[in-house]
């Protein structure tokens, strides 16, 4: 078989977000339309007209994992839970309570054969914003000393890669909100040309006052709840988080015994080249994304079942969005319940993409498509299907995961039962 060819399954999840630390704890909250959002308190907001979003609380790590995190990196120890999710589930073939974190020489453990060797073409594909911002955190004025943080955007990619023991490539992206589906993607590329067997991809972002600075002058942020596709919607919220999947070809999982979650089949990735932060208002950059992932699967746009939409609450993304799924789908578009989970999570910035993509799984898992809640006002112009009143039962096979950013970003993900 062609590389070009390899199928592509998700066999393992992580998660931490405002709705809980693993997978099944995030899925009932959704499922149950549990609000998430509410006052920031992990950090100092004070003198921000608005200090309300999404944040996160409760990890635990074992001890071996916290001797490697640096202790006011919030980044780091939300990456480091959700990657040892992700593995675990997936199974891959290394213990971290046996790996580089413990061993003084994780090769002579090798030889002997009391640890199994993650292969060497294991890659790591991260994404995010602000990265380790909120070590910069204390004194913002001008004569606080950069060098007394650290900025790094590969930090938390080098930091798994040295936990697990992974030569592989490693990778770190930031697109604005597409980042974490474009981590995805761009991961499952790695697994089709051959240069990774295995892909630890997703992303992640964390509240701080630094952070909190740049994203106060979006002027995006409501001072009500968010509420996506509402005619009185105001804007969005921001959120804290990490979202990590396992990614191998069908091919790797069958001969491991593994469980496919589901088939990432196609991944369309562009950018509107219209305006820094307003989309086009035809929808034309997700439109093209969402064609281009569809045609990759080679899905017709009648097989698509749901959409999990970038849904920020915010008047122009709505819209547009509406209009690309109707330009995509035709008539379809009306027979195809769409959801914003971030009515309930918030957005998570570099993990919203990523989040959402692990959302779009688990429907397909559970048959059953989450709500989006806060709505009390339907536009009318945004007037495609959505359960509100609580989760919609429905088997779904194919599933559009969409995101869009800053910059102009935009980037679709297509889903397929296994």
């Amino acid at each position: 078989m062609p590389e070009s060819s390899k199928r592509v399954a998700v066999t393992g999840m992580g998660i931490v977000s405002p709705l809980g630390n693993d997978i099944q704890t995030f899925w009932n909250a959704l499922c149950a339309g549990k609000d998430g959002l509410g006052q920031i308190t992990s950090c100092d907001l004070s003198g921000f007209p608005i200090q309300q979003g999404g944040q996160v609380s409760g990890i635990s790590l074992p001890p071996e994992l916290l001797a490697k995190i640096r202790v006011d990196d919030r980044c780091q120890l939300m990456v480091v839970s959700a990657v040892k999710q992700a593995i675990n589930q997936a199974g891959l073939p290394v213990n971290v309570a046996q790996a580089s974190c413990l061993c003084k020489n994780p090769e002579e453990t090798r030889i002997a054969g009391k640890m199994p060797a993650l292969h060497s073409k294991t890659a790591v594909v991260f994404s995010t914003n602000f990265a380790a911002a909120g070590t910069l955190d204390g004194d913002l004025g001008l004569a606080t000393p950069w060098t007394k943080g650290d900025l790094g955007f590969e930090t938390a990619t080098d930091l798994v890669a040295d936990i697990w023991n992974l030569s592989g490539p490693r990778t770190t992206l930031s697109l604005s909100c597409s980042s974490g589906a474009a981590a995805i993607g761009y991961g499952a590329d790695l697994i089709r040309s051959g240069r990774a067997d295995y892909v630890i991809a997703g992303g992640y972002d964390a509240i701080s006052r630094f952070a909190w600075a740049g994203l106060s002058l979006l002027r995006t942020m409501t001072e009500d709840k968010l509420r996506p596709f509402d005619k009185n919607r105001a804007g969005t919220l921001f959120s804290e988080g990490a979202g990590i999947v396992v990614l191998e070809s069908f091919e790797s999982a069958k001969l491991r015994n593994s469980q496919m979650l589901a088939e990432l089949c196609g991944f369309g990735f562009n950018n509107n080249a219209y305006h820094m932060t307003a989309p086009p208002q035809d929808g034309k950059g997700i439109a093209d994304t969402m064609e281009m992932a569809l045609k990759e699967a080679g899905i017709l746009p009648e097989m698509v079942d749901h959409v999990n939409t970038h849904g920020t609450g915010t008047q122009l993304n709505d819209l547009t969005e509406t209009a690309a799924i109707k330009q995509v789908l035709g008539k379809h578009a009306y027979d195809v319940p769409i959801t914003s989970i971030k009515s309930m999570i918030g957005h998570l910035m570099g993990a919203a993409g990523s989040v959402e993509a692990i959302a779009s799984v688990l429907t397909i898992l559970n048959g059953r498509i989450p709500p989006t809640i806060n709505m009390t006002e339907p536009d009318p112009e945004c007037d495609l299907p959505i359960p509100t009143a609580g989760p919609l039962d429905k088997q779904v096979k194919v599933v559009i995961s969409n995101s869009s950013g800053i910059g102009g970003n935009n980037v679709s993900l297509v889903f397929r039962k296994v």
